[in-house]
């Protein structure tokens, strides 16, 4: 009895040092306009793209290709730009599938998503794609979004999409028009913004570059120094591994980034490759007037992904 006890202590603290040290889940949306399905209902190249007119898709059987493209107008209800496209193939999988579909036992989906996102402004901050194993499983991902992976669990549709031929020309999506929906997914990171230096020390300045520590604590609206990892993308765009600049102009972050203080999330005043030094950013930003004195939290969100907490004192 004494062993098996042991046993299920063991195996309960295991189950507890793997909940502990899973990655932070973020909730990420992202909402997009004139949502258009262009159905491959001709097999004449010649007929692709010509109509200046909104159109109707002729009745397809299995095997049809069908791409999807919208415009990303707000993430995580932000004001954004990028592109959603999709490529999927229409099987109709069903145990009781007509003639010209798909039987089985199991419905399905063939085909990927891509996902671009850009600031208001069309800088690009990264991009994700969906697909592996589930239609809807992020399967990799670049610039804020490298190391991303996760699910979309909802997808919110405001106004249908509209189908269309494709022998419709697509320059015209946002005149004729498209559907609107929001899209959330649950996703995390392996590698996410992270402070430099441990959880209780972490390496955050005062302005004349002294650390931040219990002999020396942060006040409440004093502007803070943090010296962070994992931002992504910059401009000028800096190669991955090499070191920033010394000199300026100095690489500027392209993606949003928040820094969350006490629970008071902020944009961040500054964010730049720190000269020098490798994947190391300096972001600055300011601690709330009212803070709370004692240890307080701190964490970084880039672009609606949230990193581990950290914790400066303040007094």
């Amino acid at each position: 009895m004494t062993a098996t006890r042991a046993i299920v202590g063991l195996l309960w603290s295991a189950v507890c040092l793997s909940a502990a040290n899973q990655p932070q889940i973020s909730v990420l949306t992202i909402e997009v306009d004139n949502v258009v399905t262009y159905v491959g209902d001709v097999t004449d190249p010649s007929k692709l793209a010509l109509s200046p007119a909104a159109t109707t898709p002729a009745a397809t059987r299995a095997f049809t290709d069908s791409i999807i493209v919208a415009d990303v107008v707000k993430v995580n209800g932000k004001p954004a730009k990028g592109l959603w496209s999709s490529r999927s193939y229409g099987m109709g999988f069903s145990p009781t599938a007509a003639s010209g579909f798909a039987i089985s036992d199991a419905s399905g989906a063939l085909g990927e998503c891509r996902w671009e996102i850009q600031t208001a402004d069309g800088v690009l901050v990264g991009r994700f794609m969906e697909g592996g194993l589930g239609m809807h499983q992020i399967s990799a991902g670049s610039g804020a979004f490298f190391g991303l992976r996760g699910q979309q669990t909802r997808v919110q549709t405001v106004r249908a999409f509209r189908r269309a031929s494709m022998t419709e020309d697509p320059s015209l999506r946002r005149v004729l028009g498209g559907g609107y929906a929001v899209h959330t997914f649950h996703v995390a990171t392996a590698y996410p913004a992270a402070f430099a230096g441990s959880d209780t020390s972490p390496e955050v300045f005062h302005a004349d570059f002294t650390l931040v520590n219990a002999g020396s604590p942060a006040h409440a609206g004093e502007v803070l120094i943090g010296r962070v990892s994992n931002l992504g993308y910059t401009t000028p765009a800096n190669d991955p591994g090499a070191a920033f600049p010394t000199s300026a102009p100095y690489d500027l972050v392209n993606a949003p980034v928040e820094v969350v203080v006490g629970g008071q999330a902020q944009d961040a005043i500054n964010k730049e490759g720190w000269p020098g030094l490798v994947n190391l950013y300096r972001v600055d930003f300011v601690v709330p007037p009212g803070t709370h004195s004692g240890m307080v939290d701190v964490q970084l969100s880039v672009s609606g992904i949230a990193g581990p907490a950290v914790q400066i004192p303040v007094q």
